[in-house]
C-alpha cells in the first residue's frame, strides 16, 4: 500500500508540474519519489517472498531494506524542504525563460498561453513585464489561427485608424513593406536621415537616397518633412492632426528591426488611444470584446503567485508525506525483525516436533540383497542421491544413519538440550568435544579417488546417463558426496589393460623425442575429467599425478614390473625429471591443470612385488634425485608453482601413533591419505577380491578414516572409484561403486555410503576438533569431531557393537545432545 501511494505521489506531482510546464529545475524530486516507490515495492515483493520460504535470513535481510528504505524517505523529506525555499526564485527564471523565447519556441509560446489562460493571470508579476522582453520578436506568432498585416495592439481604448492605416504594422511580404523582416540587407541604417516614411498602402514607394521631396508622388502618399537630425519631427501637412502621430525623438522609432513599437508613453492627439501594452492575446480577459483584433479587457495581476503556490503545494505534499511515511517504517523495521524472529521460533518449534515424534527420513534407495550383503542398484532410471537438507537453525542438530540392517543416508533432526552442561544420567557413553574449540590443526584438504587407466576404460563403457549418475554420485557438492581430489598415473598401472609409458622406444634417448604429445588414452581421461569438473563446480578442485614405472629402458630390469633391481638407473635421473616437466606440459595443453605429483608409487613394495607396474626406490637414492633433479627441473619450469610429494607408500600394519611422530617431526608439512583400498591380489581368500555387499568393509574403512583424521591426516583418497572392468594384472579388488557384467547398472556397496559420511559433511577447510570417549559402551564407541568453515561442527561416530542400542550423549559448551545409537551403525551429526 505504502509503495503504490509513494509512486501515485511522485506521479501527482510530476504531472502537475508538467500541467504547468515548470520541469527543468523541479522533476528530480519527483522522480526521486517515484523511484523511492520502486523500492518500495520491491522490498514488500521481497517481504513476500521471505514470509513464503519462511526463511530467517531473508526475513532479517528484509528488516535491514525497510531501515535503507526509513533513510531514503527522510532523505526525501529533508531534500523537498529546501526545495521549498528556493521555488519561488525556479518559477521566476522558468517562467521568464519561456517568455523570452515566446517567438523562437512554438511550444513554449503555448505554455504561456496556456497558463496566462487557465490561471487568469499576464506576464510574471503584470501586464508590464512583455514590455521587457521587447527585444524578442514575440507578436510575431500567430494565435488563435490570426494572420494579419498588422501587430496585435491591447489598449484601455480603441484606436480610431484602421489596420493598415496604423503608425506601424508588419506587412506579410518581402516587396509590400520598406523594412522587411527577413531580407536585412534591404534596411537602411536606422540613425540615417532618410529613416522615416509614412505609408498608408501596399503601393507606397521606397527610396535609398535623398531625393528631393518635390520627387515623391502626392497623390497617394503623405507630404514628408526632410528629418536632418533624430530631433527633428515627423508631421503630415495635409491631414488633421488626428489623422497623425507626432514623433519627437529617435528613441521612438529605434528599434532593431522596425518591426514593433516601443510600449513607452509618446505624445499623441487627444482623440489618439492611452497607454498601450503589447501582449499576447492569452492576457485578454474572455469573452471580451474585440476591436480591430484588440480587447478592452485583460488579467492585471502576474503569473508567479498562481504558480509559485502550486509548486510550493506540491514540494510540501512529497516532503510532509515523506516524513509521515518516514514514522510508519519505523514500525515496519520492527516488525520485519519481529517476523524473523517468528519464523525462526517456528522452526524451532516444528523441528521439536520432528524430533519428539521420532520421524525417521529414508531415501527411495533400489536395496538388492547380495552375496555378502546388500547394494544399492544405480540404473539408466534409476540413480539415487545423498541429499540431506541440513537444518542451520540454532540448538536444531541433523544426525545422517547408515547401518547393516539396511539404512542407507536416513537422516532425522532434534533439538540441543541447553540444559546443565556436566549433567548425565542415563547414558552407555558420552562424546564430550574439547573446551578448546580453535585448533591448531591443518585444514582438511579434500576427498578425492584414483583415476587409473581401468577406470577410464569402465567408465567409458557405461551408458551416459549411468557414467553421469556415477560423476553426481562422487562429484556433486548437492547431490552427491562433493569430492574435490583426483589421483591420475602417469603412463599406465596394474589398472590398465596393458603395462605402458611414454617414450619406451626409442630406447636410451635422453631427449624423450616421442613423448611430444598425450597419449590417447590420456586424452580420453581428459574428456572424462572435464565432465567431471562441469559437475563438481569446485573453486579448487585439486588433480594430482604418480608415476608407477619409466620406460623399462631407464630401470635396471629392463622391465615394467618392479622387484628388487627395477630402480632407476643413476645416468637416467636427468631424462626421468625431464619426463615430469613434459607430462605437465602436454597436459596444460589440454587444459588440465595439475596442482601436485609425486616421486612415484609405493617405491619399497615395488622392490618386492614383480606381478605389477612398479618401479624401486632406496630411500637415499630417491632423495638424491629428488634434491639434485626433479626439484630443481620443475622450479626452473614454468610449473615451479606445482607441489611435490615424498613417500606415496604403505603404513601397512604400523601403529597410527607414527602419524603423529611424523607430523611432530615436520609440522609445516601436511600428510595425505592417497590410496586405500580392499581385496589385493596377494592376500589369502577370505580377504581376496570383491567382497560385492560387505558391511564389514564399510565398517573397516569407517574405522580407518576415524583413526587416520585423529593423527593429522589432512585429505584422504580411495584408490579406483569405480570397477569392474579388466585389467591386465587381473587385480580384481574392491571398490565403493561397482559395475555389473553387462555395463547396465552400478552396484553402491556399503563402504560408497561409508565414505559418504566424512566427505559430504567434512568440507575443505574444516578443521579437526579433539574428542574423549566415556561411559560403559565408550570401548564400542569410535568417533572424530570437525569443526566446519561456517561455525558448526560434523561428528562422525561409529558403534561397533552388533547388538547393542547405545544411549549416546554428546556434550558441547552450546549444550548437549541425547542420542540413541543402533547397532553397527555409521552416524554423521551436523549442529
Amino acid at each position: 500500500i505504502l509503495s503504490v501511494v509513494t509512486i501515485s505521489g511522485g506521479v501527482s506531482t510530476l504531472v502537475a508540474f508538467a500541467y504547468y510546464y515548470i520541469l527543468d529545475d523541479l522533476p528530480g524530486l519527483s522522480v526521486f519519489w517515484i523511484v523511492v516507490g520502486c523500492i518500495f515495492m520491491i522490498v514488500a515483493l521481497f517481504g513476500i517472498f521471505a514470509a513464503f520460504k519462511e526463511s530467517t535470513m531473508l526475513a532479517n535481510l528484509y528488516g535491514l531494506a525497510m531501515m535503507l528504505v526509513f533513510i531514503l524517505q527522510i532523505s526525501a523529506a529533508i531534500t523537498s524542504f529546501s526545495i521549498i525555499t528556493k521555488s519561488r526564485d525556479m518559477v521566476t527564471n522558468q517562467f521568464g525563460v519561456l517568455m523570452q523565447e515566446y517567438s523562437y519556441s512554438y511550444h513554449n509560446g503555448l505554455y504561456v498561453d496556456f497558463m496566462q489562460s487557465k490561471l487568469e493571470c499576464c506576464g510574471l508579476d503584470g501586464p508590464s513585464d512583455w514590455q521587457n522582453y521587447g527585444q524578442f520578436p514575440w507578436y510575431q506568432n500567430s494565435y488563435n489561427g490570426y494572420y494579419t498585416d498588422d501587430y496585435y495592439r491591447h489598449t484601455t481604448e480603441s484606436y480610431d485608424r484602421q489596420p493598415t492605416e496604423d503608425y506601424y504594422y508588419l506587412r506579410t511580404t518581402e516587396t509590400d513593406d520598406y523594412f522587411d523582416y527577413y531580407v536585412a540587407e534591404t534596411r537602411p541604417p536606422i540613425d540615417s536621415e532618410n529613416y522615416f516614411y509614412r505609408r498608408t498602402t501596399g503601393a507606397d514607394y521606397l527610396y535609398s537616397t535623398n531625393p528631393p521631396i518635390s520627387n515623391y508622388p502626392r497623390s497617394e502618399d503623405y507630404y514628408h518633412r526632410r528629418r536632418t537630425t533624430a530631433s527633428d519631427d515627423y508631421f503630415d501637412d495635409t491631414r488633421s492632426p488626428t489623422d497623425d502621430y507626432r514623433r519627437t525623438t529617435e528613441r521612438e522609432y529605434n528599434h532593431p528591426y522596425r518591426t514593433r513599437p516601443s510600449t513607452t508613453s509618446h505624445p499623441r492627439t487627444p482623440t489618439e488611444a492611452p497607454r498601450t501594452y503589447l501582449v499576447p492575446s492569452s492576457c485578454c480577459v474572455p469573452n471580451t470584446n474585440y476591436v480591430n483584433l484588440t480587447c478592452e479587457q485583460y488579467h492585471k495581476s502576474g503569473c508567479l503567485e498562481p504558480i509559485h503556490q502550486i509548486v510550493s503545494e506540491s514540494i510540501m505534499m512529497i516532503g510532509s508525506s515523506a516524513l509521515i511515511f518516514s514514522v510508519l517504517q519505523i514500525l515496519g523495521v520492527i516488525l520485519g525483525f519481529m517476523y524473523a524472529r517468528f519464523v525462526r521460533n517456528r522452526k524451532i518449534q516444528r523441528n521439536v516436533q520432528i524430533w519428539n515424534s521420532g520421524t525417521e527420513y529414508t531415501r527411495g534407495t533400489a536395496i538388492q540383497p547380495v552375496q555378502y550383503g546388500q547394494v544399492c542398484v544405480n540404473e539408466a532410471n534409476h540413480c539415487d542421491t545423498l541429499e540431506v537438507p541440513i537444518r542451520k537453525t540454532p540448538n536444531i542438530y541433523t544426525l545422517v544413519t547408515s547401518t547393516l540392517s539396511g539404512d542407507r543416508f536416513s537422516y532425522s533432526y532434534g533439538q540441543i538440550d541447553s540444559g546443565p552442561y556436566n549433567q548425565v544420567n542415563n547414558v552407555d557413553a558420552a562424546i564430550e568435544i574439547e573446551e578448546q574449540r580453535k585448533c591448531n590443526r591443518s585444514k582438511f584438504v579434500g576427498f578425492g579417488g584414483g583415476f587409473s587407466g581401468a577406470v577410464s576404460h569402465t567408465l567409458k563403457r557405461l551408458p551416459e546417463n549411468i557414467r553421469n549418475c556415477v560423476y553426481k554420485s562422487y562429484f556433486s557438492r548437492s547431490i552427491g558426496m562433493g569430492q574435490s581430489m583426483l589421483r591420475l598415473t602417469i603412463g599406465g598401472s596394474s589398472f590398465d589393460l596393458v603395462p605402458w609409458a611414454y617414450s619406451d622406444a626409442p630406447e636410451f634417448d635422453v631427449s624423450l623425442p616421442t613423448f611430444n604429445k598425450l597419449d590417447q588414452r590420456d586424452i580420453q581421461r581428459n574428456l572424462q575429467i572435464k565432465e567431471i569438473l562441469k559437475i563438481s563446480k569446485h573453486s579448487d578442485f585439486k588433480i594430482f599425478s604418480v608415476p608407477y614405472s619409466a620406460p623399462p629402458w631407464m630401470k635396471g630390469n629392463n622391465d615394467f614390473v618392479g622387484d628388487v633391481n627395477s630402480q632407476l638407473k643413476l645416468e637416467y635421473y636427468q631424462a626421468w625429471a625431464d619426463y615430469y616437466v613434459k607430462y605437465l606440459h602436454y597436459m596444460q595443453k589440454d587444459n588440465i591443470t595439475i596442482w601436485a605429483v609425486t616421486t612415484g608409487d609405493e617405491p619399497v613394495v615395488a622392490s618386492i612385488v614383480s606381478d605389477f607396474e612398479f618401479m624401486g626406490w632406496k630411500a637415499a637414492d630417491q632423495a638424491t634425485w629428488i634434491v639434485n633433479y626433479l626439484g630443481p627441473t620443475i622450479r626452473d619450469s614454468k610449473f615451479k608453482n606445482v607441489k611435490i610429494f615424498v613417500f606415496d607408500d604403505n603404513r601397512a600394519e604400523s601403529s597410527s601413533t607414527l602419524l603423529d611422530e611424523t607430523q611432530a617431526a615436520y609440522p609445516d608439512k601436511a600428510i595425505y591419505m592417497t590410496e586405500k583400498s580392499f581385496g589385493i591380489g596377494n592376500l589369502p581368500k577370505p580377504l581376496k577380491g570383491v567382497l560385492i555387499g560387505s558391511w564389514e568393509r564399510a565398517e573397516n574403512l569407517t574405522l580407518e578414516l576415524i583413526d587416520n583424521f585423529n593423527h593429522g591426516v589432512t585429505a584422504f583418497l580411495y584408490w579406483n572409484f569405480i570397477l569392474g572392468g579388466p585389467n591386465y594384472a587381473k587385480n580384481y579388488i574392491d571398490s565403493p561403486i561397482i559395475v555389473n557384467e553387462g555395463y547396465t547398472a552400478v552396484y553402491k556397496q556399503p563402504m560408497f555410503y561409508a565414505f559418504a559420511h566424512f566427505a559430504k559433511f567434512i568440507p575443505v577447510g574444516s578443521q579437526n576438533i579433539p574428542t574423549r570417549i566415556s561411559g560403559t559402551d565408550s570401548s564400542v564407541m569410535h568417533s572424530t569431531a570437525y569443526l566446519r568453515p561456517d561455525g558448526s561442527t560434523t561428528i562422525v561416530f561409529y558403534n561397533f557393537s552388533e547388538t547393542k542400542t547405545v544411549n549416546l550423549f554428546v556434550r558441547d559448551k552450546r549444550g548437549v545432545i541425547r542420542l540413541v545409537v543402533k547397532p553397527k551403525s555409521i552416524n554423521t551429526l551436523i549442529y
